[in-house]
C-alpha cells in the first residue's frame, strides 16, 4: 500500500507541475499579445500606464485574497457553532444519562 501511496503522490506533484506550467505559459502570452496600458483610478489614489497583464495580475490576487478572507470568516463561524453543538450535545447526553439511572 505505501507503494501506491507513494505513486499517486508522484502523479500529483506531476499534475501540478504540469498546471502551473501551462498557467504560466498562458500567463505570459497573454502578457506578450497585450502589450496596451491602463490607467485604473480608485477611490484613494489613481494608477497610470500600468501594462494591462499587471492589472489582471493584480485584479485577481485581489479577487482570490478576497475570497480567501469571506471563506475564512464563514469557516471560523462554522467551527464556533459546531464547539456550541457539541457543548449542547454533551449536555443532553448527561441529562439522558442521569434520567436513565434514576430508579422508576
Amino acid at each position: 500500500m505505501i507503494q501506491g501511496d507513494k505513486i499517486l503522490a508522484i502523479i500529483r506533484r506531476f499534475i501540478l507541475y504540469i498546471t502551473l506550467i501551462t498557467l504560466l505559459l498562458v500567463a505570459a502570452t497573454f502578457a506578450y499579445n497585450n502589450s496596451a496600458v491602463v490607467s485604473i483610478d480608485l477611490w484613494i489614489t489613481q494608477f497610470e500606464d500600468i501594462p494591462i497583464s499587471i492589472a489582471f495580475v493584480l485584479i485577481f490576487s485581489l479577487g482570490w485574497i478576497f475570497g480567501l478572507f469571506t471563506v475564512g470568516v464563514a469557516l471560523i463561524r462554522t467551527a464556533s457553532d459546531r464547539r456550541k453543538l457539541r457543548r449542547k450535545l454533551r449536555a443532553v447526553e448527561l441529562e439522558i444519562d442521569n434520567i436513565r439511572r434514576r430508579p422508576l
